[in-house]
């Protein structure tokens, strides 16, 4: 009966429960009241975890996703800005970080953006090396509205349980790099929300 409500039933029933289990403990405690309450938490809790979207494969080549990033952030702006400034070491193997989804073993992951749940790829560009900074740069999949989604990765960590990564070079970016390369001018100017910077697709 539970799988036919919608999202904001479930909700409704996960928070009925729980007060529920609430009422139930206090004075005088009714063993029945906390019983039903929990058999509708426990219930609300399994069908909002089976309705959880299913995440899609992705890109299979890690060259390919990256080519896909620079055509669709600023991510194609570091290694010149990184050569001209001198931040950075050219050829460190670490600078760029494909994260890889420990559930799938692939490199696409369910990201939850204000709401709505966006099949992203995840990559990592460290900022600071001292005190392990990063850019988050979230990718979507096929998104028809948003090019790209750019953070800060400890707010990118709330979500993205990754435990390893694929590493490219400042180097291996440039010999990627393809010839429509992100350079904004065929995008609307990025808007802030929250505590990312969202560029749209026109």
């Amino acid at each position: 009966m539970l799988h036919a409500l919608g999202t904001l039933g479930i909700w409704l029933v996960i928070l009925g429960g729980g007060t529920m289990v609430w009422l139930g403990f206090k004075q005088p405690r009714s063993r029945t009241t906390i019983l039903l309450g929990i058999t509708l938490l426990g219930g609300g809790l399994i069908v909002k975890a089976n309705r959880a979207p299913a995440i899609p494969k992705g890109l299979n080549s890690r060259s390919a996703i990256i080519k896909k990033a620079l055509r669709s952030s600023k991510l194609s702006y570091e290694p010149r800005m990184s050569e001209v400034l001198g931040f950075s070491d050219m050829t460190d193997d670490d600078q760029i970080q494909l994260m890889e989804n420990p559930k799938t073993k692939r490199y696409v992951f369910n990201y939850d953006f204000k709401g709505q749940i966006i099949p992203v790829y995840v990559i990592y560009s460290r900022i600071d090396s001292k005190k392990e900074r990063y850019n988050a740069y979230l990718i979507p999949v096929n998104d028809d509205k948003i090019e790209n989604l750019l953070t800060d990765g400890v707010v990118a960590d709330k979500q993205v349980k990754a435990k390893s990564y694929y590493g490219f070079s400042y180097q291996d970016l440039e010999q990627l790099m393809p010839e429509d390369a992100f350079n904004g001018s065929k995008y609307p100017e990025p808007k802030i929300v929250g505590k990312y910077v969202v560029t749209d697709k026109q």
